[in-house]
């Protein structure tokens, strides 16, 4: 009887062995931010947590300049609620215990670290339910094993504040895993896991390098991003299909996926191959300047399942399709189900107490196995040659964004209603990296000056010892929390990031100030984005508004980039691959040296833009009213005439005591260029010179190497009978030249083009404006002035009061520059107009920056003691006035330079070759003033 049993439970074991179809587990994200993240007023040296924030808050302590109390946010609705104090307490260890019978369950955990510091400083007060008995509970937890001896509570790396991995620096990112590992060790007396949970599962390769030397060894990541490589995704709009822009071709790896199934949920989900989109593989990283590979282990969390368990009871069919195809797996596939665990129905009490043991046990019973990672890893470890590339992206929660490669829910992009890049666009979450990326750059220096060596303990917990650099961490920190861009302008978000930011310059300063002249810190620059996203290709998704858009092919890169010191240039390097793809085998794309897969590098300089402190929307929803210490600029460029082409980018930002910095490389597939035309370019790029200039021509076409150039310089059209030259040629000119261009390929493509160089004296630009009453006087700020160097370049505290001229107007006068943009400042320094570009004549702008045609109604612009007659006139007008006029220019109603002639002793100004009409006359007088006169020609 004895001999029968045991074969009976040898059958029974080799049943269940043989039949094991897939694993499970759990991984419960839970999080709270730092409300308000301004000075304590118990420890000067660090920010608020959330039972002072209450505190001071409900005594008037925390009060705006405007009266209003912060964090605007209900403290004790958001911690007091009953499920949330369970979840943060006690419901996870409760629910692990529910399925501690099977022998290697379990689940992930994840505390944001200012979550721990809230519930933390709730505990100690005994407010809103919580006592101390919390960390035993998460002790206890831990120190359950699986059959393998490994925690069944597995809690996994995280950041402090909740930052968006892929969009922070190399130092940022760092600072966060350390602080959170530093905090979690001094809680829970260890911190032993080496796995990661990136917050919004937001994922990059470009992050790997950074957590292997925080001692991370595997990340979890979002499954759609392993799907979305595969060589044979479908593409599908909408139901079951993508809800974002599809993948770009420069992510797609020659490997095809099998059994496709589609499924969504509140339009969360998409389509994934099965097995392959449920098994652990190695990513890698290569460090672009030396080379170096790094890897981990990446293991994607299950996106639709995920979604669905996070919002309802499920039952073991949703496993179905994988368990259909585990028999053709190398090893067995791994359904993760990953979401908050503190939000919706997936941090309930339900879900805790009851759907967590329904669904383990149902699974166990029929041959599956709930795990956990680092249990699933030992048991069927990745070979380090199994290698996978992993799409950027975060889940598909994310409303909005649904999985964006560019994080679009976070990084709104700017582009105009013709889904054209915008390079005067704003959004607070544009605004808000900005702010970051400066404040970042006060807090790095100060680090060095310090001589790199701060003191984790007093980042995360500081005392009267902390020093400059290690306080300006700690306030930046709390910045980073991904929540102030997710939410918008909800509550007072816009103006956290402000916050943390001022306070970090303030408390870098004394560092700062201390080594004078002193700045070996790279310049630094925020991850390059670009629009649109897919070149060439069909764009879709919320940007869209849910409808497929052919894009440009042409695209442009952007950016933002700070330096104590200034910026002195930034440029974007692109080169073309040369067989179009980046094969996982080669590292010749990964590397700025290259190799023989790729060209050689191509330079564009940028365009700096000074992106604007204030709410230049005027959106009322936006309270801000504190503005930003300091804030980067923004610099772009586009590429142009690439067609079906792979391009590897990066941009290299100098500042101005020689330090660079190179932003790591990325990939962009363009698609076939409906712009084939060829481009034309003119060298120099001032298009004033006091001497002749040599000024070159030159052509370049995505397929004809050898355009062919028409041009003339009498006014006239060009044809292709006109002066031609072969792609390039330079032309001596010793006065004021206008070329036109006509540019034709081989394949008849044609493109035009108009530049005109002047030579010897300019006439002066007057930029005139018309504030409201409440501005004060206006400032005035100016780059970009050309030719360069015609004026100096001053920065934003430098902004200029304007010059009161008649009836409310103001005005300022830019000698010797061709053309110049501008920006209007109030006299306090806290509102500002759009940027207002290209000017390249006198312009009046009124109180909306509307550029303004001047009529009989504004008398107030002219000079009563100067007479133009006769007026009107059939072609001569004689000035009468005690002051001579040394040039005139005569502008048409829509503020056009139509004429400019030297006035001799004769004091006349010829309007004979103009046509009828209305005119401006913008006269000059020996001592540089400016008279304007409106006259009629018949």
């Amino acid at each position: 009887m004895t001999k029968k049993i045991h074969l009976l439970l040898l059958f029974f074991s080799f049943f269940f062995v043989s039949h094991a179809q897939v694993h499970t587990s759990y991984l419960w994200h839970l999080h709270q931010p730092t409300y308000w993240g301004d000075v304590s007023k118990i420890n000067p040296n660090r920010y608020q947590i959330v039972k002072e924030s209450q505190d001071l808050k409900f005594s008037g302590a925390n009060n705006d300049v405007n009266g209003l109390a912060h964090p605007t946010n209900n403290l004790q609705e958001i911690f007091g609620a009953g499920d949330r104090v369970a979840a943060y307490q006690f419901a996870p260890k409760n629910a692990i215990n529910s399925i501690r019978d099977l022998p290697e369950s379990g689940a992930q955990i994840t505390y944001g670290g200012s979550l721990l510091e809230n519930v933390n400083s709730l505990a100690q007060a005994n407010q809103w339910g919580y006592n101390t008995t919390w960390i035993q509970n998460i002790k206890d937890a831990k120190a359950w094993k699986t059959s393998g001896n490994f925690p069944r509570m597995e809690m996994v790396s995280f950041t402090m504040h909740h930052a968006l991995s892929p969009l922070m620096s190399d130092e940022a990112l760092t600072k966060e895993i350390k602080a959170h590992q530093y905090y979690s060790t001094q809680l829970f007396g260890s911190h032993d896991s080496k796995g990661y949970w990136p917050a919004e599962c937001a994922f990059s390769e470009r992050i790997i390098k950074t957590l292997a030397e925080c001692g991370i060894e595997w990340s979890v990541i979002a499954n759609s991003h392993l799907a979305r490589t595969l060589n044979n995704y479908p593409i599908k709009a909408g139901s079951g299909g993508s809800m974002c822009d599809y993948p770009n071709k420069a992510d797609r790896i020659d490997t095809n996926g099998s059994n496709w199934f589609s499924a969504q949920k509140d339009a969360r989900g998409g389509q994934f191959a099965v097995p392959y989109c449920y098994l652990p593989y190695k990513s890698k990283y290569i460090d672009p300047e030396t080379g170096q590979e790094y890897k981990i282990t990446v293991v994607p969390m299950a996106d639709y399942e995920s979604y669905e368990d996070g919002y309802a009871a499920i039952g073991t069919s949703i496993i179905a399709p994988i368990v259909a195809q585990a028999s053709t797996a190398p090893r067995p596939p791994l359904v993760l189900f990953a979401h908050d665990g503190d939000n919706a129905w997936g941090g309930g009490s339900s879900y805790y107490n009851e759907s967590v043991t329904n669904f383990s046990h149902a699974a166990a019973s029929q041959g599956n196995i709930p795990t956990t990672i680092p249990q699933y890893l030992k048991d069927h470890p990745v070979s380090d040659a199994d290698v996978v590339h992993v799409e950027d992206g975060g889940w598909v929660n994310a409303d909005g964004d649904f999985g964006h490669p560019q994080f679009t829910n976070w990084l709104w992009p700017f582009y105009d209603s013709n889904y054209k890049f915008n390079p005067n666009g704003w959004t607070e979450d544009m605004m808000n990296q900005a702010i970051t990326t400066a404040g970042e750059n006060h807090a790095i220096m100060a680090e060095q000056l310090e001589g790199n060596n701060l003191r984790m303990s007093e980042i995360v917990s500081p005392t009267s010892a902390i020093s400059p650099a290690e306080k300006a961490w700690h306030f930046l920190m709390a910045g980073y929390d991904s929540g102030n861009a997710y939410y918008g302008l909800a509550e007072d978000l816009e103006i956290k990031t402000t916050l943390a930011v001022n306070r970090c310059v303030e408390f870098a300063k004394p560092t700062l100030d201390a080594h004078p002249g002193v700045d070996n810190t790279k310049p630094s620059v925020f991850i390059p984005q670009r629009w649109p996203y897919n070149p060439g290709e069909k764009g879709y998704g919320a940007p869209y508004g849910y409808k497929e858009f052919l894009n440009s092919a042409d695209f442009t890169v952007y950016t933002f980039a700070y330096d104590v010191s200034g910026v002195q240039k930034s440029e974007l390097k692109y080169r073309i691959d040369t067989d179009g793809k980046n094969n996982l085998s080669s590292n010749h794309n990964e590397t700025y040296a290259g190799g023989n897969e790729v060209g050689t590098w191509v330079t564009l300089p940028m365009t700096e833009r000074i992106f604007p402190k204030g709410n230049i929307t005027s959106n009322t929803q936006a309270d801000l009213y504190m503005l930003p210490t300091v804030i980067a600029n923004q610099y772009y460029a586009e590429i142009a005439g690439i067609s079906e082409k792979l391009v590897d980018y990066y941009v290299e930002v100098t500042d101005k005591k020689g330090n660079v910095t190179k932003s790591k490389i990325q990939h962009v597939w363009v698609g076939k260029n409906l712009d084939v035309a060829p481009k034309i370019t003119f060298e120099p790029a001032s298009n004033y010179s006091a001497t002749p200039i040599d000024v070159k021509i030159t052509a370049t076409d995505s397929n004809d190497p050898s355009p062919k150039v028409y041009y003339t310089t009498d006014g006239t059209t060009p044809t292709t009978l006109s002066t031609s030259f072969i792609s390039t040629k330079t032309i001596n000119i010793t006065e004021t030249t206008t070329f036109n261009i006509l540019a034709i390929d081989a394949d008849g493509n044609q493109s035009t083009a108009t530049q005109k160089f002047s030579i010897g004296n300019i006439s002066p630009i007057t930029v005139y404006f018309k504030p409201l009453a409440s501005w004060g006087i206006p400032k005035i700020y100016y780059w970009s002035a050309l030719p360069s160097g015609a004026v100096p370049s001053i920065t934003w505290a430098q902004s200029i009061p304007m010059t009161a001229d008649a009836n409310g107007w103001y005005k300022y006068t830019f000698a010797g520059v061709t053309s110049v943009n501008v920006i209007f400042r109030n006299q306090a320094g806290n509102i500002q107009s759009p940027d207002l570009t290209g000017i390249t004549a006198d312009k009046w702008f009124d109180s909306n920056y509307n550029n303004v045609t001047l009529s009989v109604s504004d008398p107030e612009i002219f000079k009563n003691d100067f007479i133009l007659y006769p007026n009107p006139t059939y072609g001569t007008l004689k000035i009468d006035s005690k002051k001579i006029v040394s040039e005139a220019g005569v502008f048409d109603v829509k503020g056009a330079l139509v004429s400019f002639q030297s006035v001799g002793r004769n004091q006349q100004i010829e309007l004979g070759n103009l046509i009828p009409g209305t005119y401006i006359v913008k006269m000059i007088t020996e001592n540089r003033e400016t008279i304007y006169k409106q006259v009629i020609k018949k």
